[in-house]
């Protein structure tokens, strides 16, 4: 096997001249990072699988995830490691890079130091620019970016790969989403919760799954990102934003058919460090900003406008919108319940500069309502009343 250093893009991105391609590519040129390759894709329907790693990712957990990444009974993968701050000391770098140089059909991207940042701009966060870095230098088919901490059934590969050849209007796939903890362990009420929501057939129209999203029986539901695409679909679009968990559907999901499969599983797993915890320890509350410029950047209001009509775009963006306020809201009652005041008032910060004034305004009351909510919680629990 010969390892090569190559560019960073492949030459079916420069086939795409959106100014959203274009900024990308621009911004990408610009980032200290390096690509190597280890034997190039040969003609066939590859499935591309991006995997993010940063210097202090459990090493248990990304042995975990990795071994379920290198046992997929699908042969064609390409599998696409991107090491953000790497450590060349480092356990987690001698294992992934080990991985690397004895696989085929795989490519590695170093990035010399720790590009995550909370407080950075939304349309150029440093995360979301790696998961786009790597799919412009992807070759595969399809795509999906997979947290290091995560597990996938052995067959998830195969299953999304047949969901897609079996529908050409199939630009979306995911598998039954369970929910485990820092240990493994199923968490068995939600993740029935879960299956109850998305229990649907194989294929379903896209634009009705969104439309869903609108009434109180939603057809689907999940912890974060979890479809895969058609991977040219997201390279036309710009690549992947840091608001991905909300706009996989408005973005790159609303088109076409969406592609089920009940037969394969993503195990998606809650712990202390993961990166949406460590935000909330920070204070960010950024949901709104990252809701208008992500819908500013990547023209998707005009985009639902082309394909389904005005009054189809008013009501997604109403949703979003709204949506948008009331998680921000409920962060920031989370925050002060389990960070208290000083974080509170930095995450109160975030609040008057991002949302409509009013809810802002509004939301003063619950600096005198969270803290003693919790306070009361804990001594119901203490006392054994609860």
């Amino acid at each position: 096997m010969t390892i090569n250093k190559i560019p960073k893009f492949s030459s079916r991105v420069y086939a795409f001249n959106s100014p959203q391609v274009e900024y990308r590519i621009n911004r990408l040129s610009s980032i200290d990072y390096t690509v190597f390759i280890n034997e190039k894709l040969i003609d066939l329907h590859f499935f591309t699988i991006i995997y993010t790693v940063h210097p202090d990712a459990s090493i248990d957990y990304v042995k975990e995830s990795l071994d379920s990444i290198l046992n997929q009974s699908y042969p064609y993968l390409e599998c696409i490691f991107v090491l953000n701050g790497y450590d060349e000391g480092s356990e987690i770098f001698r294992y992934i890079y080990n991985i690397f140089k004895n696989r085929i059909y795989s490519k590695l991207i170093l990035v010399p130091n720790n590009r995550h940042d909370p407080f950075s701009e939304t349309i150029d966060d440093p995360i979301a620019e790696l998961w786009t870095a790597a799919l412009f230098v992807s070759e595969g088919s399809f795509v999906y970016f997979f947290s290091y901490d995560d597990v996938l059934s052995t067959n998830y590969v195969e299953c999304m790969v047949n969901l897609f050849l079996g529908d050409d209007n199939c630009t979306t796939a995911y598998p039954v989403i369970e929910i485990i903890d820092s240990n493994g362990a199923k968490n068995i009420d939600r993740s029935q919760l879960l299956a109850s929501i998305n229990k649907r057939p194989q294929y379903i129209e896209a634009k009705k799954v969104i439309l869903s999203f609108l009434t109180d029986n939603p057809l689907f539901r999940a912890p974060g990102g979890v479809l895969a695409f058609r991977s040219v679909n997201v390279i036309q679009s710009g690549g992947f934003d840091r608001n991905h968990d909300r706009t996989q559907w408005s973005r790159h999901g609303f088109i076409g058919h969406s592609g089920f499969s009940s037969e394969s599983t993503l195990q998606w797993r809650h712990h202390y460090h993961q990166t949406n915890r460590f935000e909330l320890r920070a204070g960010r509350i950024g949901v709104y900003k990252d809701f208008l410029s992500t819908y500013q950047f990547f023209d998707i209001f005009n985009q639902h406008a082309e394909a389904f009509g005005h009054d189809f775009a008013e009501k997604i963006y109403s949703y979003y919108k709204n949506r948008a306020i009331n998680e921000s809201i409920n962060l920031f009652r989370m925050i002060l319940r389990k960070e208290g005041y000083i974080t509170g008032i930095k995450s109160y910060y975030f609040m008057l500069i991002e949302i409509p004034i009013t809810v802002s305004i509004t939301s003063i009351r619950y600096f005198f309502v969270e803290p003693f909510r919790s306070l009361y919680s804990s001594l119901l629990k203490k006392f054994k009343l609860k």
